[in-house]
């Protein structure tokens, strides 16, 4: 932050004094829950976002795309009503590039005097996360992954694609659009789900909303807990959904659901995630 910028420092610091739902607290510490308005939010941009103007316009085209295609998927467990004056979930993402997203991991956890309660490894900030109930946004960038592409899967992309550069563009994309409806996913969800089923139903919601847009599919670690997920769907049908996005807060119909998330199968989905605290 720049010394001749006092006013953004300013407001940076009303995020935390002055938290919009007081009297809630959060299970991992003593911080209340808030979300940012949009000056806020702005002046997090102003010193973290450093996407060009042209990126930044590409990655919003993105999210309209994948927020569209989500909401338009599950519309019909998605609230009746917004909540007058929310910032629309299209509109809470931050974007930064690895190293600020390090720097703004430090400070943003650190002013609220609240540690990552995640990940068991503490070096583990992912690519890109959503702060619900500490700002209530999405926050982050997305990896090149071209290189994790085995070469023979490279050949084929590029002959498919009529050269390099456009399948690395292809595959830039996909990944957008995977990591993006992700936490788009999250900021849609009930906050106060546990972390393994709100991880579970993103990931999930994702890969259908990728399926469904035929944007590709990307392997990934947690294709198990996506399927976890869809076993919940057919056991317990709509309850499931209702669930994910706030429509249901049967305690008996909630409780029975997440006692399916048994400390072996936590372990089995999610290795590097930490046990959260009663």
């Amino acid at each position: 932050m720049k010394e001749s910028e006092p006013k953004r420092e300013n407001a940076e610091t009303e995020i935390i004094k002055k938290p919009k739902n007081k009297g809630l607290k959060s299970p991992k510490s003593d911080v209340e829950n808030f979300s940012l308005d949009k000056a806020q939010l702005d002046s997090l941009r102003l010193e973290f976002q450093d996407l060009s103007p042209g990126d930044l316009e590409k990655m919003k085209t993105l999210i309209n795309e994948c927020d569209n295609s989500l909401v338009s998927n599950f519309k019909n467990y998605f609230p009746k009503k917004e909540t007058p004056g929310k910032i629309p979930a299209r509109e809470r993402f931050l974007f930064t590039d690895k190293k600020t997203f390090e720097r703004f991991n430090e400070k943003w956890l650190g002013k609220l005097q609240s540690g990552d309660a995640s990940y068991l490894n503490k070096e583990n900030k992912g690519n890109m996360r959503t702060f619900l109930e500490r700002g209530d946004f999405a926050a982050g960038f997305v990896p090149d992954i071209w290189e994790k592409i085995p070469q023979e899967m490279q050949k084929k992309l590029i002959d498919a694609a009529g050269g390099e550069k456009q399948a690395k563009k292809a595959i830039k994309n996909m990944a957008a659009r995977y990591i993006i409806t992700h936490e788009l996913a999250h900021l849609h969800q009930d906050p106060s789900l546990p972390l393994w089923f709100a991880e579970s139903g993103a990931y999930c919601y994702t890969q259908e909303t990728m399926k469904k847009n035929k944007w590709g599919e990307l392997n990934s670690a947690q294709d198990e807990a996506a399927d976890f997920y869809r076993w919940l769907l057919e056991k317990y049908g709509d309850d499931v959904h209702k669930i994910y996005f706030g429509q249901l807060q049967d305690r008996k119909k909630r409780e029975k659901i997440f006692s399916e998330f048994t400390k072996e199968k936590k372990k089995i989905l999610f290795p590097d995630y930490r046990e959260e605290k009663e």
